[in-house]
């Protein structure tokens, strides 16, 4: 058997974002035995729109043909010399729903996608197809609006998510040279009287608050331990109050280049994709996002099978 294969995707649109998103992947650490897949989805209007042929054109299709393959070249030229290969491709459809189903038929570990662009509309991974892409996304996906990553947040509730977020940035050592703050945010709700008289509901407050903090503390402890055995440079901090501005606030003031949320969670990252922590990290922060799935669980890499699926 050989080593694990990691499967990537890497959406482009050709636009500076998109570069911003190869420069990233070119300054990550891949596994030796790593394929990229960069794709190009061409967004058909609505033949009731502006009345334009609802499909692209040969000439269109075969441009874009081009310039993927110009792109994935110079993606390929930036990487690291061993057994990473790249390949392009284009594909016509919604961009987000593409993208997830090409993920999941070549069992993919990861996307990353840029988070503005261009395109007949102006824009076509623009904010809510890059969100779009995370709620549908069978893996992780990154949001790049970085060109490296030296320093991250680790936000951690101390779930099977969370951990499984954890894992993925240890076994896929992408990020091995960034420094890593593990953060727990305590969002305890203040108290209302309830019927229980308020005397008691401040009580119940007190107690909870006590309780989460307790439990947020040791949560960063223990993370943080594991990430310092394995080698790595890590501190941590436990915050409170609501979780998005909690995140944000702490990744703007330490200059982080990357925020990682598990794709789900208990407690106080349960919001995390149906509320506003991951909303605001993907539409409100300035660097890049890391959504991280469970990691998929590889055979012997197959190179001519994955050249087919492409």
């Amino acid at each position: 058997m050989g080593e694990p294969i990691m499967k990537v995707i890497l959406a482009t649109d050709f636009s500076p974002s998109s570069i911003e998103a190869r420069q990233l992947a070119v300054s990550l650490t891949w596994p030796a035995e790593t394929h990229i897949d960069v794709i190009h989805v061409l967004e058909p209007l609505s033949g009731d729109l502006l009345e334009i042929r609802p499909e692209p054109l040969e000439s269109e299709l075969s441009a874009a043909e081009i310039e993927v393959s110009a792109f994935a070249d110079g993606l390929q030229q930036g990487l690291a010399a061993g057994r990473r290969l790249v390949h392009g491709s284009t594909a016509v459809g919604d961009p987000a729903t593409v993208i997830a189903e090409r993920a999941d038929k070549i069992g993919a570990d990861l996307i990353i996608v840029g988070s503005r662009g261009r395109g007949r509309i102006g824009s076509t991974l623009l904010g809510s197809v890059s969100a779009g892409i995370v709620d549908r996304a069978p893996c992780s996906v990154l949001v790049a609006r970085t060109t490296s990553v030296e320093r991250l947040i680790l936000a951690d509730d101390g779930s099977e998510q969370a951990a499984a977020a954890s894992g993925a940035l240890q076994q896929w050592g992408l990020f091995d040279q960034a420094a890593i703050t593990v953060a727990s945010v305590v969002d305890v709700f203040v108290p209302t009287d309830g019927g229980l008289g308020m005397g008691a509901s401040i009580d119940i407050y007190t107690d909870t608050l006590g309780s989460s903090r307790k439990r947020a503390s040791a949560i960063v402890d223990q993370r943080v331990a594991e990430l310092l055995r394995r080698g790595r440079t890590a501190d941590g901090i436990v915050l409170e109050g609501g979780a998005a501005f909690e995140l944000l606030h702490l990744a703007r003031s330490r200059r982080s280049d990357l925020i990682v949320l598990a794709h789900s969670g208990k407690g106080a990252f349960a919001r995390l994709l149906s509320g506003s922590v991951a909303r605001s990290a993907l539409f409100d922060f300035e660097g890049s996002v890391l959504v991280a799935r469970p990691l998929h669980s590889h055979a012997e890499p197959d190179h001519a099978q994955f050249q087919e699926v492409v």
